[in-house]
């Protein structure tokens, strides 16, 4: 609405016209877009390292290095 009356030459605040739609009952409808989640995972970008070191960290008791 706020459009069509710019479109005709007729300047008025968007505030002014919310509240004239709102005195006349006047809803706006919006289409819901159809859209994917957004994911930015692209997945395994370098391949995994190899284990040089031999690293073990499984201890046998709790608080052990």
């Amino acid at each position: 609405m706020w459009q069509a009356l710019n479109r005709e030459g007729i300047r008025l605040s968007e505030k002014v016209v919310r509240r004239l739609m709102k005195l006349c009952s006047i809803s706006v409808h919006f289409s819901k877009k159809k859209s994917k989640p957004y994911s930015n995972y692209v997945g395994e970008i370098t391949p995994v390292p190899d284990d040089l070191l031999q690293r073990n960290f499984h201890s046998t008791k709790p608080n052990e290095a």
